[in-house]
């Protein structure tokens, strides 16, 4: 059973927003009808679809963010290999040239964290154009 169309709508709105303000038009949403098994897809610049679903497997809103936030950042990652030649989506502001940044949970909500030194950067939907870290 995939989540309300509501519930999928809230809970991409700050991934999407994040690589927005990053990567203009990297990534463009068009929902599906109701009744198609797939949510939406995320279309890039050279016509390539990722289709994207939130399934019931999430018991709060913060799962949900955190979900889709990992499935925005694999279409991300080709997008904006397109667009700069580097997949780094979101670079963290301390390794720009390392790993891009991963969801995850922190402090009770859905943030970026740095893989290398396992830091929260950013609550997901806060990303600014530079990150910064958080202390």
């Amino acid at each position: 059973m995939k989540a309300k169309r509501e519930e999928f709508e809230r809970a991409i709105a700050p991934v999407l927003a994040d690589l927005d303000r990053q990567h203009p038009g990297a990534l463009r949403l068009e929902l599906e009808p109701e009744e198609s098994e797939l949510q939406a897809w995320l279309w890039d610049a050279d016509g390539s679809g990722t289709g994207v679903y939130l399934g019931d497997g999430w018991d709060s809103e913060v799962d949900a963010v955190l979900e889709l936030a990992d499935k925005v950042q694999e279409a991300a990652i080709e997008a904006v290999w397109g667009i700069t030649g580097s997949g780094n989506w979101p670079a963290c502001p301390e390794h720009p040239d390392a790993a891009p940044l991963s969801p995850g949970r922190h402090r009770g909500a859905a943030f970026w964290w740095c893989p290398q030194d396992r830091r929260a950067v950013a609550e997901i939907g806060s990303l600014s154009g530079i990150a910064a870290t958080l202390e």
